[in-house]
């Protein structure tokens, strides 16, 4: 192998790396993505970042005989084109964009009456503002199927006393639910930590509130979680006065919910009563923007 070439596979692997790339090659558990897609009539599914197309190819299989459409965004370059050469089937379009700059305007894409859902192994460093993106999304898809973190994935379903910010946000729109673990040996390059798939089923009902007052008042009960969610209050309003902090709590006890406990111990319901009360509660600016 000439000097040149090894460059060029170095080069290559270091710019997969810094992308977060890492493929998928375990074919077992591409199964069980396609599965939890569940794959029928009038799909529209957004893939994110197809890669070398594995999964892709897969989901095409797949919908063989349904009236499915495949939209890939893939940000790499060489690996868009080289998919656009590879797939020639009129049920898969790609698009050399990025995710975050595509996921918001993704009503513009989708065909009348089809069913969306997203599916993806998501690098780390973009799964915090693409979960945001598609919290925030006036048409949220019906299934969405990722391939996280581990870590990332468990926070993700867990509930109190372990709540969490990312889980108290999901959890308002979806649910979700762990479909299998993914060791990091089955991914190439190897990344450092295992994987996990997780599903978000997008609930018909959600709780009668604003999203943005709900979403708002996770903000302020999570901003320093080992505060309790008294202090996360105080703090947000910048509360010093011992009669209103006073108040305060005591208004809050009244809810049912102990001031002094952090916000990890509370679900969804309790942030809602929380959300509501401080958007009525006459403190200096108290009505939640």
């Amino acid at each position: 192998m000439s000097l040149q070439t090894t460059k060029k596979i170095i080069f290559i692997f270091y710019k997969k790396m810094r992308l977060g790339q890492h493929f998928l090659k375990n074919k077992e558990k591409i199964k069980k993505i396609i599965n939890a897609l569940e794959i029928s009539q009038s799909d529209f599914i957004l893939e994110v970042g197809p890669g070398h197309g594995e999964l892709t190819k897969e989901i095409l299989k797949k919908s063989k005989n349904k009236k499915v459409f495949v939209l890939g965004v893939e940000k790499d370059k060489k690996l868009a084109l080289k998919l656009r050469k590879e797939i020639k089937n009129k049920k898969f379009k790609i698009l050399c964009r990025d995710i975050l700059k595509i996921l918001p305007k993704i009503k513009n894409f989708l065909p009348e009456n089809s069913n969306f859902k997203i599916v993806g192994n998501i690098p780390y460093y973009l799964t915090g503002k693409l979960l945001r993106i598609l919290s925030e999304l006036e048409t949220k898809p019906v299934f969405s199927v990722f391939t996280l973190q581990k870590e990332v994935g468990e926070r993700i379903v867990s509930k109190p006393p372990n709540n969490n910010k990312l889980s108290a946000i999901l959890n308002f729109w979806a649910e979700p639910k762990i479909i299998t673990y993914i060791p990091k040996n089955d991914f190439y390059p190897r990344p450092k930590v295992d994987s996990v798939v997780l599903k978000l089923i997008t609930k018909n009902q959600r709780p009668k509130i604003d999203e943005k007052l709900y979403y708002k008042t996770v903000n302020i009960l999570f901003k320093q979680p080992r505060k309790t969610i008294l202090n996360n209050i105080l703090l947000e309003f910048k509360i010093k006065n011992q009669k209103e902090k006073e108040e305060l709590f005591q208004k809050i006890q009244s809810l049912g919910i102990n001031p002094l406990c952090r916000p990890q111990n509370i679900g969804e319901n309790e942030i809602i009563q929380i959300a509501n009360f401080l958007n009525a509660f006459n403190l200096k600016n108290s009505v939640i923007k």
